[in-house]
């Protein structure tokens, strides 16, 4: 949102306030707000307000919500968020459980297996 002129994050919030109402955690989450050239995360954060959100940044991420959500996260004095714990297990790489038809990938996807991201 950083990058977006004055309109795009007034609609991309509208848009992610029909989804979040849709939704059973209802959580905009964020870290960075992509190149903070037109619009700083202050500038973000007020928008997000007048689109009727609330929340809070914990730790390095800004969680937001709709008005009566996720209130005991907002009230909590936390300075951190919980990481998630896989028991021990082992990460999954994408390609273990999601299946790509390489003719519908984009060709950055071929140019980035091509310089070696993404092994």
């Amino acid at each position: 949102m950083g990058e977006m002129d004055t309109l795009g994050p007034f609609y991309n919030l509208a848009i992610a306030r029909v989804i979040l109402d849709a939704s059973d955690c209802g959580a905009f989450m964020f870290r960075r707000i992509g190149e903070p050239r037109v619009n700083q995360l202050a500038v973000v954060e007020h928008r997000l307000g007048l689109c009727g959100f609330t929340g809070r940044r914990i730790g390095e991420v800004s969680i937001y919500a709709l008005p009566g959500r996720l209130e005991d996260i907002f009230l909590a004095d936390v300075d951190d968020l919980p990481r998630l714990r896989q028991g021990g297990k082992a990460r999954r790489a994408a390609k273990d459980f999601l299946t790509f038809q390489e003719m519908e990938l984009r060709e950055s996807y071929a140019f980035f297996r091509h310089i070696g991201i993404g092994k």
